[in-house]
């Protein structure tokens, strides 16, 4: 295939198939002077997931419930999650999945009586961990049981700052870290602190709280999903759960590029034992300077993303291209620590 001629320098070219028989992908290509460039772009089978959607309590289908793949046991979701949704016979099929352990998401349309779960190995769980472990290879169509929904339930509250007592007024409630500009996990703080979710099923959910000036924590104040103190939701019954949030350490610095000059760049701060994210910085105005707040203490990763134009690096504190060479940071308990950040020019994997 051709594309028109591009920048000189190396340039990020996203690829895929229409038919998605294969996994997408970005190939670099060095674009020479007179805007020529080759690049050989070797792509992956992708993996099908094929299964049904129905009542738990009568087996009849469900329409337009969503499946969402994720990595197994690590409870992320992702942004912008793609739309594999179940017909009119309650059938759905999930491609572009690569080869590896899975588990499955499923959420119901928007208004459904029906609630939002981690597929388990018999029925719906708000806990990943004890979510079905489905495994693919490149190529691979599996077959699941059936999906089978419960009646959804509500879970609301007010958020609050444990420094001040006063409602937190910016925010959200979510499943799992997000850090894209809108939410799909989740719901926005009102200007009182306050939320509602109506479309979990009735389980124990971890939640976690993002709120501004305060570091992200989950159900109970922990750091960490597996401290959770899970929130119980209840089919057509509404539970309130309220949380005081706490500050935590205030994690400040300067990123530069290799030639020492000011850049903006995201960062993702990482439990160095668990490897989940605890904290985000995607303030992308601040000419080099970053702040962000995480419960401490800890020891952590710090990931960066770097987005020059027309090409993405990535690498990790400190000087590291690799998560296993990352520098691990212990953070205190309390107080403020200064963290500079130099990014340099690997491509992003």
């Amino acid at each position: 295939m051709t594309v028109p001629p591009l920048i000189p320098g190396p340039q990020e070219v996203w690829v895929y198939t229409r038919d998605d028989t294969h996994l997408p992908r970005y190939a670099t290509v060095n674009v020479l002077a007179d805007g020529s460039g080759t690049a050989v772009v070797v792509l992956t089978p992708a993996a099908n997931v094929v299964s049904r959607v129905v009542d738990a309590a009568t087996g009849a289908p469900v329409a337009g419930a969503c499946v969402t793949p994720t990595p197994a046991g690590t409870g992320e979701l992702p942004d912008n999650p793609g739309r594999y949704c179940s017909d009119a016979s309650g059938n759905v099929r999930v491609g572009l999945v690569a080869a590896g352990s899975w588990n499955l998401f499923a959420r119901p349309a928007g208004g459904s009586a029906y609630g939002a779960q981690w597929v388990g190995a018999t029925g719906g769980t708000g806990d990943a961990k004890q979510a079905r472990v489905v495994t693919l290879r490149a190529g691979q169509t599996v077959t699941v049981p059936p999906i089978r929904l419960d009646r959804a339930g509500v879970v609301t509250g007010t958020v609050t700052s444990a420094a001040t007592g006063r409602p937190a007024t910016s925010g959200a409630v979510t499943l799992a870290p997000e850090s894209g500009s809108f939410l799909d996990w989740g719901v926005k703080l009102d200007a009182q602190g306050r939320y509602r979710i109506d479309w979990l099923g009735p389980y124990a959910w971890p939640l976690l709280f993002s709120t501004a000036d305060n570091a992200a924590q989950w159900s109970g104040g922990f750091a960490l999903r597996g401290k959770a103190v899970p929130v119980t939701v209840r089919a057509g019954a509404t539970t309130v759960y309220n949380l005081a949030v706490r500050r935590g350490v205030l994690v400040t610095g300067r990123l530069v590029d290799p030639e020492g000059r000011p850049v903006v760049a995201e960062l993702t701060v990482r439990n160095a034992r668990t490897r989940e994210v605890i904290g985000y910085s995607l303030d992308l105005d601040r000419d080099g300077e970053y702040a962000l707040r995480v419960l401490g203490p800890q020891p952590v990763t710090v990931a960066w993303l770097w987005t020059p134009p027309y090409v993405l690096y990535a690498g990790w504190y400190d000087g590291a291209a690799r998560p296993a060479d990352a520098t691990e940071v212990t953070l205190p308990g309390t107080g403020t620590l200064r963290l500079d950040v130099a990014v340099d020019r690997f491509p992003a994997g």
